[in-house]
């Protein structure tokens, strides 16, 4: 946090149980936390973060950035509705999920048979024009559906997403596409769909004139339900070249490693696959050349990975008090660490031969492990193990 405001001190100050940030920039995401002191200055620590996006007056610029329908840090559940309660005895609450470490949107109730939606605070349709980019965060151990309601030239659709391992797609009002049969692991998923694209691939020349809510059935928890009309982000591996420039085997002990350029008909894209003496080999990317990323602007990383063995994950990255590598293991807990080496678990049962898509704030798990120490840039993405790696992109807070 950048800034703060002294909201109450008995010493100075009269008692306000609210307050007002004024200044704030349109079309900005502004993050917001309290702390508490005592009268000898000890700070508690953060509170539960919450965030506001400020919307100007021309709709354009509005739709320049991106509109957050549901992040759950308001500890509420306003816009959602049971919209199939048959069997009856459907839930929709807000609470704290530890693993994400955010308050996220949970639906208890009997599978599928039971469906809920977003919409609007007031239960009215989004009704956006501008954003077709949509990125959601889920959880779920059993089947789900989610449909994105759309108007478009050719009527009514629902651009729908299940656990499934391919393509229906669809000519008619519901148009079907797969998330992948390992997603309901009991995991938190991140997907990110380009509507417009996924509807012409269905129904060329079909075209989205707006997105009106976010429906889902089955029982699970989401969080994070935005539109965007881009995500600000760069790619550092997508594999789609072929190659593998970039990549290079730094512990090549024993030798006979190898880094190749796949294809994955699971993933049906190409991959990074690594070869080599388990996590005795390790390897890692940086740029064409070979020199250090040096971002020093987007602090949010997302990857890819499938792996049936052990891994370690490594993000290289300059700090306020020097080099660290944030890590990342199949563990079910977080060792953390106050030196150069920040540990975090991912889950022991993400070795599981499946497809695996992680999305980490370097920021906020720097902070948790070390109060204080602040990310100057990030440089490079090392992983040890054999197995495969996709996708691997840096983007900013707001994305």
């Amino acid at each position: 946090y950048n800034n703060s405001i002294t909201v109450y001190d008995s010493a100075t100050q009269p008692l306000q149980l609210s307050y007002t940030v004024a200044g704030l920039s349109e079309g900005t995401t502004y993050y917001f936390a309290l702390k508490t002191f005592d009268q000898a200055g000890q700070e508690s620590d953060y509170s539960v973060e919450v965030s506001k996006s400020i919307e100007g007056d021309n709709d354009d610029n509005n739709m320049n950035g991106v509109i957050v329908y549901e992040d759950a840090e308001d500890g509420l559940t306003f816009g959602w509705e049971i919209y199939d309660n048959t069997p009856a005895g459907a839930e929709i609450i807000n609470v704290f999920d530890s693993e994400r470490d955010s308050q996220v949107i949970e639906f208890y109730g009997a599978g599928t048979n039971n469906g809920y939606c977003l919409r609007l605070e007031d239960g009215s349709k989004w009704h956006n024009n501008k954003q077709f980019l949509i990125q959601w965060s889920m959880k779920y151990s059993e089947d789900y559906v989610v449909y994105i309601d759309v108007e478009t030239t050719e009527g009514h659709r629902y651009i729908t997403y299940k656990p499934l391992d391919y393509n229906a797609l669809g000519t008619g009002e519901y148009v079907f596409y797969g998330l992948g049969t390992q997603t309901p692991d009991g995991a938190w998923h991140t997907f990110t769909r380009d509507l417009k694209a996924d509807l012409q691939s269905a129904q060329p020349g079909n075209e989205i004139l707006e997105v009106n809510g976010f429906f889902i059935r089955g029982s699970g928890m989401v969080d994070n339900i935005k539109l965007s009309s881009s995500i600000p982000q760069i790619v550092y591996e997508d594999a789609e070249d072929g190659l593998t420039f970039g990549w290079k085997i730094y512990d090549n002990t024993p030798a006979g490693a190898e880094i190749i350029n796949v294809f994955d008909s699971e993933h049906d894209s190409q991959v990074i696959e690594f070869y080599g003496a388990g996590t005795n080999n390790g390897y890692c990317l940086r740029l064409e050349d070979g020199s250090k990323w040096h971002n020093n602007k987007q602090f949010i990383i997302q990857w890819s990975m499938k792996y049936s063995e052990n891994y370690t994950v490594y993000i290289d990255v300059e700090t306020s008090d020097g080099h660290r590598y944030i890590t990342y293991q199949p563990l079910d807990y977080n060792a953390l660490g106050t030196g150069e080496y920040v540990f975090y678990g991912l889950g022991a049962q993400t070795p599981d031969g499946a497809w695996h898509t992680f999305t980490r704030d370097l920021k906020a798990d720097l902070q948790s492990a070390q109060p204080g120490n602040e990310i100057l840039e990030v440089n490079g993405f090392f992983i040890r193990g054999s197995g495969m790696a996709d996708n691997i992109k840096l983007f900013n807070r707001q994305s």
